[in-house]
């Protein structure tokens, strides 16, 4: 309740609607994605949208980076080195997601997800210093 209060504050009423339906379709289409068997095509979709992503990502980056100096460069670095770390994280989320469905894996232990969890917090321990650092100039 809190964060829409703060939405209110923050963003006109068109804005907060929009974050609410925003917020209301993405609850939706998770129930209904457990209803879903597994499709692989979907998945090999969704892992070249994200790598399409970072690579925008990269090219936003290094078109900033060329225009900044002194801290803001190294604000910008340390974001960059942020989403390298989402995107290790994410290759290795599906790895351990896809286990179940290869049949070279049956009988196997499942992977251990700790390796994705020390990507997932260098990742928003990078993000977190490079806003940080972007915020002292």
């Amino acid at each position: 309740m809190s964060f829409y209060v703060l939405l209110f504050h923050i963003c006109d009423v068109f804005q907060t609607f929009k974050c609410g339906i925003g917020t209301f379709l993405a609850v939706i289409i998770g129930m209904v994605s457990g209803f879903l068997k597994h499709i692989p095509p979907l998945f090999g979709i969704g892992g070249t949208l994200i790598l399409l992503f970072f690579i925008g990502i990269l090219w936003l980056w290094a078109r900033e980076r060329m225009a900044l100096k002194d801290v803001p460069t190294t604000a910008a670095d340390l974001k960059l080195v942020g989403h390298v770390f989402m995107l290790i994280a994410a290759w290795f989320i599906c790895g351990i997601a896809s286990q179940p469905f290869l049949k070279a894996l049956e009988g196997e232990a499942p992977a251990t997800p700790l390796l994705v969890m020390i990507f997932l917090v260098l990742g928003w321990l990078f993000l977190f210093l490079g806003h940080y650092k972007s915020r002292q100039q």
